[in-house]
């Protein structure tokens, strides 16, 4: 047979409809092997298939070996409101998009090694201003701490840095150490001052601790402060 199996015309109404309460409404087949389409739908500016659910999925395509959806439009081939869950790989132009997103990380990491050796030859073509020549660095107990048995608060404090220019605070190393530590990182303020608040732990008996400021960038290297704690 070739002709139509069923034919709906309706000018304002339901041409053809279809209810079930468990079963298929309207079910569209082809012969395997065969080059014709299950349900097709057709219009001029309206939608041509539609489907609606309370809580089911409203359009579900299923496919062994081709595509289970596939959308081509000459403005968009899917649009979608609401999230979207991909649980397998998602490609863009034939590319994955862990691939993209290793390019873009990829990227970024060359962006910031550029951005920091641009930063750092404009530091050393800067002539530093009188006020930065004379790094300072002062260690003293911090009023503001609350009383430990364990440990002290202590304030480190000074100027002679760069404007908004990241400041590392080093400890000296002991002897039997060999090896300065980073006690602290901050940001100089606008007018090239710092302030570091930390706790260092108590010693029995009391040990020197010596402290030094040094601008990341700039290499400007302070004195040495240091108390016994």
């Amino acid at each position: 047979m070739s002709g139509r199996g069923v034919i709906g015309v309706s000018s304002g109404h339901t041409a053809v409809e279809g209810t079930t309460s468990s079963g298929i409404a309207i079910y569209g087949g082809v012969d395997a092997g065969a080059r014709g389409r299950g349900v097709v739908g057709v219009s001029g500016s309206r939608t041509a298939i539609e489907g609606n659910s309370t809580s089911g999925d409203a359009v579900y395509g299923v496919s062994k070996s081709g595509i289970g959806v596939h959308g081509k439009g000459g403005h968009l081939g899917g649009y979608f409101e609401g999230n979207v869950q991909i649980t397998g790989d998602l490609s863009i132009q034939g590319v994955s998009i862990q691939a993209w997103l290793q390019r873009i990380i990829t990227l970024e990491k060359l962006i910031d090694n550029l951005l920091t050796r641009l930063q750092i030859l404009n530091e050393k073509n800067q002539t530093p201003p009188k006020k930065n020549r004379g790094a300072s660095c002062i260690m003293d107990y911090d009023p503001e701490a609350p009383p430990s048995d364990a440990v002290v608060g202590v304030k480190v404090h000074g100027g002679g840095f760069y404007a908004d220019k990241v400041v590392t605070v080093m400890q000296v190393a002991r002897p039997q150490n060999g090896q300065d530590s980073q006690f602290a990182n901050t940001k100089a303020d606008s007018s090239g001052g710092y302030l570091v608040r930390r706790s260092v732990l108590k010693n029995f008996p009391k040990q020197p601790v010596e402290l030094y400021a040094i601008g990341s960038m700039s290499g400007i290297t302070s004195n040495t402060a240091g108390m016994n704690i």
